[in-house]
């Protein structure tokens, strides 16, 4: 998405991420929705370390907190346990994306991709694994 693409030029201080959603689901609420915002994360800023993890919140359905990303302030606020409209949105600085909705649908858009050979595997590959030693942290 071109709105997450720009971010990659500016200095950025703070980022939240937000998923309010129905559960329960199969997996745990951190693989199931941290490890998307990590790999993010890592396409836009570079690998980093992560420091002054805080724990708000941390239940099967519920998780939030916040820690730093390099010199980035974090926040995650995901609610599984959500009864209204499925929200997706980041929050970076004074910007907001509101990912919901998207603009195309995000299968079909992989899908097409490969299809095309325009999919950069070997980024991508490099991208899961560093997402997945990060995700070690929490858990």
């Amino acid at each position: 998405r071109d709105e997450i693409k720009n971010l990659k030029l500016k200095p950025l201080n703070n980022i939240e991420f937000i998923w309010l959603k129905e559960g329960p689901c199969k997996d745990t609420i951190i693989n199931d929705l941290l490890y998307h915002d990590l790999y993010l994360l890592i396409h836009l800023l570079g690998i980093n370390h992560i420091t002054d993890i805080d724990y708000i919140k941390n239940s099967n359905d519920i998780l939030v907190f916040t820690f730093k990303y390099g010199n980035i302030n974090i926040k995650i606020n995901y609610n599984r346990d959500w009864k209204g409209e499925k929200t997706k949105i980041i929050k970076i600085d004074d910007n907001i994306i509101n990912l919901s909705i998207p603009q195309n649908d995000p299968l079909q858009e992989s899908i097409d991709m490969c299809l095309l050979d325009k999919t950069d595997f070997e980024y991508n590959h490099y991208l899961s694994l560093e997402t997945i030693k990060l995700l070690e942290t929490f858990l």
